[in-house]
Order: C-alpha cells, then sequence, then structure tokens
C-alpha cells in the first residue's frame, strides 16, 4: 500500500523499479524524468510517496538533464518528505548525495536478499497514472491490479507477441501507451525489451537492424523523424515485422514511406 514514485530517465533501471514495488505490494507512480521541481512535487504532495526512485541524470538530444538538483528541489518545495530515495547513479554525471535519506541503487542491490511476492486483493491498487494538470492541478487515476494485467494481456494478444520478439520501446514509461502496449506486454511474451535514452533517429534505425528489433510503436512526430534521417533508405530493417503508428492522425505521406520499407 506504500506509494513510491519513479523519477527516472529511459533505462532498464525504471522498468525494473516498477515490477519491484508491485512485487513489494507497493503503488507506484511514474513521473516523467526531468518534469520541473513544481510540477514534481505537486506529485509528491498528492501520493505521498514513502519512497523515491531515481537517477543521477536523463539523455536527451543534444545535453545531458541532471535529475538530482530537479528531485532535491522538488522535495524542498514539497510539504511531504519521503523517507528515502533510491539513486542510481549513472557514470555521466554523479549526483550528490543527502546523508540519512538518499540511497545508492547499487550498493542497496548489492546488499539486497530476494523477497517474496506480496500477495494483494484484487482490488488493490497497483499505479497511479497523473494527467497533464493543463486544465488545473494534475488528477491522479488509480489503476487496479487486474486493470494492470488486463492492458497487458490485451496489448500481448493484439500484437501477437512471443518470446521470439524482440520489441524496441521508444514511447516514455509515465505515458498509459509507453507503458501498456510495449515493455509490460512484451515481458508477460517473454520477449527481449530494447530501451533507447534519448532520441537519436540514426541511433535508432541502427539498432533495429543490430537488435533485431521485430516489434515498436511510434507516434507520427517519431517516424517522421526517422524517415527524415539519411539512415532510412539504407538501414537494416529486415528484422521489424511490425510497426504500430498511433496518437493521432498519420499522414499518408509516412505510411507510404513505411511501406516502401517493406514494413
Amino acid at each position: 500500500g506504500d506509494r513510491v514514485i519513479i523519477y527516472m530517465p529511459m533505462i532498464p533501471e525504471a522498468v525494473i523499479a516498477m515490477l519491484a514495488t508491485a512485487r513489494l505490494g507497493a503503488v507506484h507512480s511514474v513521473v516523467f524524468g526531468g518534469f520541473a521541481p513544481h510540477e514534481l512535487a505537486t506529485r509528491i504532495d498528492d501520493c505521498t510517496p514513502k519512497c523515491i526512485v531515481s537517477a543521477s541524470c536523463g539523455i536527451e538530444p543534444g545535453r545531458l538533464v541532471p535529475y538530482k538538483p530537479l528531485l532535491d528541489a522538488a522535495i524542498d518545495h514539497a510539504a511531504h518528505k519521503p523517507d528515502h530515495c533510491v539513486i542510481f547513479q549513472r557514470p555521466m554525471a554523479e549526483a550528490e548525495m543527502v546523508a540519512g535519506r538518499d540511497l545508492d541503487w547499487q550498493a542497496v542491490e548489492a546488499a539486497a536478499a530476494p523477497a517474496d511476492c506480496v500477495e494483494v486483493e484484487a482490488t488493490d491498487p497497483c499505479y497511479i497514472l497523473y494527467t497533464s494538470g493543463t486544465t488545473g492541478r494534475p488528477k491522479g487515476a488509480v489503476l487496479a491490479q487486474p486493470a494492470m494485467i488486463a492492458n497487458a494481456v490485451m496489448s500481448h494478444h493484439a500484437y501477437a507477441m512471443t518470446a521470439d520478439d524482440v520489441v524496441l520501446n521508444l514511447l516514455p514509461l509515465f505515458h498509459v501507451g509507453g507503458l501498456n502496449i510495449q515493455p509490460l506486454p512484451a515481458l508477460l511474451a517473454g520477449a527481449g525489451v530494447v530501451i533507447h535514452d534519448g532520441f537519436d533517429p540514426a541511433a535508432v534505425l541502427a539498432a533495429i537492424g543490430s537488435e533485431g528489433i521485430t516489434q515498436m510503436t511510434v507516434v507520427p512526430t517519431i517516424l517522421g523523424a526517422l524517415i527524415g534521417t539519411p539512415a532510412w533508405q539504407t538501414a537494416d530493417l529486415s528484422s521489424l515485422r511490425m510497426m504500430a503508428i498511433g496518437s493521432t492522425d498519420v499522414p499518408v505521406a509516412l505510411i507510404e514511406a513505411v511501406h516502401a520499407r517493406g514494413i
């Protein structure tokens, strides 16, 4: 029943933190990594987390974003104070730790003992998904355990995922689409998941070939950036058997460009 905020970049540890909190019977809320302190503080005060899991930094196109100063400022601003913050230190920017509150992810992991799954009721909450707040204070939508399972099962079947698939996750994990239609159903199927921190079109196209990506979901903006990259015409896309495009209207020209590459 304890709440945990996950304020992390697009790295595997974000998914690990989500699954770990669910395994312990805690309720997690993924907040957009790099959110301004005021926005993060609003969510801290609303769900009153016992713990916040974060990283020292994130990578965005052309720049490095230190997360820890943003997190510290948000906690200072918030009325509620978490007991602990677990920080994943990344080599490109090491964060300063607050004694007595902050814990090093790697050190905690090294000293941890395996924990059994905690049994919960079918109606117990699992995840809190916040609205954008554009029309007022962000509102937390609570997803119960069966809702998370049903979303994963339905996406698993809709995309016909199998253990032979390798799914490329480009959509943000704080978004219901990025969470429920890619990593969770892929893991349910026993498929591999590749996560990219920072969107670099050329690097994404290269990863499709090198990682043997078989499925990916994009929005038109991402797809347009991929198609507009010179490497689009020569990239090895032979493993890609399915590309889903959604969130808004898709220009016909983008669909034709995808079909022209045999997808």
